[in-house]
């Protein structure tokens, strides 16, 4: 079984220089990284983290066509 990371809010909204309550919008409006609730906590695994940063990942701000 594959060990993973887990990251809390806090520790997310520093990694991604986002503040908590972003996090929490993103949550409901279901656009930022899966997440998983243990124990009422909400934790961000790494390879979610990761699978979410490549599907955002931009190389250019206008569309090209």
């Amino acid at each position: 079984m594959t060990q993973h990371t887990y990251y809390t809010a806090e520790e997310l909204s520093r990694v991604l220089s986002v503040s908590v309550p972003t996090l929490a919008r993103w949550r409901v409006k279901g656009t930022g990284p899966k997440y998983i609730k243990r124990g009422g906590r909400v934790l961000y695994r790494d390879d979610e983290l990761q699978a979410w940063e490549e599907r955002n990942t931009r190389v250019a701000t206008r569309d090209t066509n």
